[in-house]
Parts: C-alpha cells; sequence; structure tokens
C-alpha cells in the first residue's frame, strides 16, 4: 500500500514485490495505546543501545545524529538513527512482541527489513521503494508497517546511508 507518505506493509506468505501486508488474526478487543520512541531525548553523536530498553526496544549498531544534509530532513533537522560507521544495519530487539509496528525511513538506495521471529527465523522481508531517486532531489520519506504478534526482532539495512526517523508500536 503506497499512500503520499509511501507506505509499506509485508506478509510472510507474500514477502516479496506486491502484496506487502504483514499480518495476522487479531482480536476485537480495544486497540493498545500507541508508543513513539523519544528520539529527541538523545544527544547527537550519541551510541543507541539500551536507551529504549525500558519500552522493551534494543538497537544494536546505531548512532543518534542531526542530519547535516538536507536531504535527510522534511522542514527542520531533528535527532534520528543511522547505522554507524562502515555499518550498513541497524538490528533492533523487540523484548515484548507487538502487534503492529511502525518504521519511518529515509533514504537514496533501497532500505530493507526483515522481520524475525524470537528464534531468529525470518518471518517476512520487504523493501521500500520501487524506483529510483535522483541524488539532488530530497530522500523519500518511506513507513514500514509489521502486523504479527510473532515479531521478537528487525533488521533495516541498504547498500548507501540512511536515516530511522521514527519507530513506534
Amino acid at each position: 500500500m503506497l499512500s503520499a507518505i509511501s507506505s509499506t506493509s509485508f506478509s510472510p506468505l507474500n514477502s516479496f514485490p506486491g502484496n506487502r501486508q504483514l499480518s495476522q488474526p487479531t482480536s476485537q478487543s480495544a486497540p493498545p495505546q500507541r508508543c513513539s520512541l523519544p528520539f529527541h531525548r538523545l544527544t547527537p553523536f550519541e551510541s543507541v543501545r539500551e536507551q529504549f530498553a525500558e519500552r522493551g526496544v534494543v538497537f544494536e549498531g546505531a548512532i543518534a545524529l542531526t542530519p547535516s544534509n538536507p536531504s535527510f530532513y522534511s522542514q527542520v533537522p531533528r535527532i534520528v538513527l543511522m547505522p554507524i560507521a562502515q555499518r550498513h544495519a541497524i538490528t533492533i530487539t523487540l523484548k515484548d512482541q507487538r502487534p503492529r509496528i511502525s518504521l519511518k525511513v529515509r533514504g537514496y538506495k533501497d532500505i530493507r527489513l526483515t522481520a524475525l521471529d524470537n528464534s531468529g527465523h525470518c518471518l517476512a522481508h520487504c523493501k521500500t521503494f520501487r524506483y529510483r531517486y535522483a541524488e539532488h532531489d530530497k530522500a523519500p520519506l518511506e513507513e514500514l508497517t509489521v502486523e504479527s504478534r510473532r515479531t521478537g526482532g528487525l533488521i533495516l539495512e541498504s547498500s548507501a546511508p540512511f536515516v530511522l526517523e521514527s519507530f513506534s508500536f
């Protein structure tokens, strides 16, 4: 599903281009309150690992930055996460399984998202954009949504620099 802010969801049964809805049946109870990780509380160049552990989220290979390149922000630069130097991936471990996870990412090349269960087995994977953007354009903002009660971890990776602007569940 693509919209003004390109939005991608994906499925373990159809985890390749085309249908990207990762979901399992859920009860009809009231949806839990959404939580967005407060990246604004981080300081630039801070290595990000267990700062959000109390919320059940641990990062590996991430650093907090305020982008200096205007291609990597919309209006005003704000704190985002980026893979540390020489790595092109951010690994996210979820201590508690969440039924819905949303990530907003920005980059010039495909950003691949892999959803893992608690044993590290792949549940599904997908990648952003179906077309390329010119380097002089602003890097597009993509929203990736994972819907599965079995997700225990995520891997975001790309062959080019990218930023994670928000993470919510």
